[in-house]
């Protein structure tokens, strides 16, 4: 009984509340036109927002042509790993855009090959940060100095390490179109149009380059020691060639049997080296299309063109928005002073 009382009595004061909002229409309106001018101003000082977006295609398939090969290797016992998925497959390859090694990479990057200025520097120049420094530290002033050209190894860790966490939770943007293929974006939110344009493709760029030499490290490793390693066999089979045509020419009386050893001599190593640098000419192959095979083909199908397009919220929207929310705290304001000053019920 009691609880159906109180329903009663809540709407009997919601009803009221309702009535004494209609006849205060004007100061509705009023809180509502001041919370539109409120926000229509802060959209004008707001800082424009630029989004540079890269789109790419990473192909990670070890089949195809050398899927034959492959096979083929595997009949004499050679291993080729075309199962092998790789460490930067899939996600991973996503959360290695969002690793500190490469947002750190790309702030210590040129913002082009003629000019001096990294694009940390022009971070803080787009940002209008005056100066930097840790508490109880030495304060920089960037306006006289640059912050690369800081000394102070722990505040410029400390500032980067500042800008990567931000990057991560709200400018930088890292998805796959579709989970059934392997195309990616890349998309940074600033406040300069041209530093995000930069930023992104460079930071691109650096993936690429690190997930490149990931990828391909132990076999270009082993592609190279065999190649040295042809090279100096090769040297020595030709120089024994050179060396047994000397002999020769040496052993002017042919019924003398001794001058002839040193030819067998090196006869038998000629033939001991043809026959390892046939060996490792194989093998260099074998290394080459496994090369071949774990470079993985990442292409960029889509890059920032400049102008980007500002993504800012309007003016004449903001006003909207701030016009609805202003009416609708008004309301709540009123109606709950309202209620308050009502007589309790007995």
């Amino acid at each position: 009984m009691s609880e159906e009382i109180l329903f009663f009595s809540f709407i009997s004061k919601f009803i009221k509340a309702v009535k004494y909002l209609t006849t205060k229409k004007l100061m509705i309106f009023l809180g509502g036109l001041a919370c539109a001018i409120l926000a229509a101003t802060l959209v004008y000082f707001s800082s424009p927002k630029y989004t540079a977006r890269v789109t790419f295609f990473s192909d990670n398939d070890k089949g195809g042509k050398l899927g034959g090969y492959a096979s083929i290797a595997s009949q004499f016992g050679i291993d080729l790993g075309m199962g092998n998925e790789g460490a930067f497959s899939g996600d991973n390859l996503i959360a290695l855009f969002k690793s500190r090694v490469i947002i750190e990479k790309t702030l210590y990057s040129k913002v082009d090959s003629n000019s001096k200025l990294l694009l940390i520097d022009q971070y803080f120049i787009n940002h209008k940060v005056e100066k930097v420094g840790l508490k109880g530290g030495r304060i920089y002033y960037l306006s006289q100095t640059l912050f690369s050209q800081i000394d102070d190894q722990r505040l410029k860790d400390s500032v980067v390490g500042i800008i990567c966490e931000k990057y991560t939770k709200e400018n930088l943007e890292i998805e796959k179109i579709d989970r059934k293929v392997d195309i990616i974006y890349v998309a940074l939110t600033e406040n300069n149009e041209v530093y995000a344009k930069k930023f992104t493709e460079k930071m691109v760029s650096n993936v690429i380059d690190y997930y490149m030499n990931y990828k391909t490290s132990k076999s270009r490793n082993n592609v190279e020691i065999l190649r040295h390693q042809a090279d100096s066999v090769r040297e020595c089979l030709f120089g024994g060639i050179s060396t047994v045509a000397a002999l020769n020419d040496l052993n002017v009386n042919p019924l003398k049997q001794t001058p002839k050893t040193g030819i067998q001599k090196k006869q038998t190593e000629m033939q001991v080296n043809a026959a390892l640098y046939t060996e490792l000419l194989k093998n260099l192959e074998i290394s080459e299309l496994t090369l071949k095979k774990e470079t993985p083909l990442i292409q960029i199908i889509d890059r920032p063109v400049l102008p980007l397009k500002n993504q800012k919220m309007g003016r004449a929207m903001g006003a909207i928005i701030g016009m609805f929310l202003g009416c609708i705290l008004t309301c709540i304001f009123l109606g709950t002073r309202f209620v308050l000053k009502l007589p309790k019920d007995n």
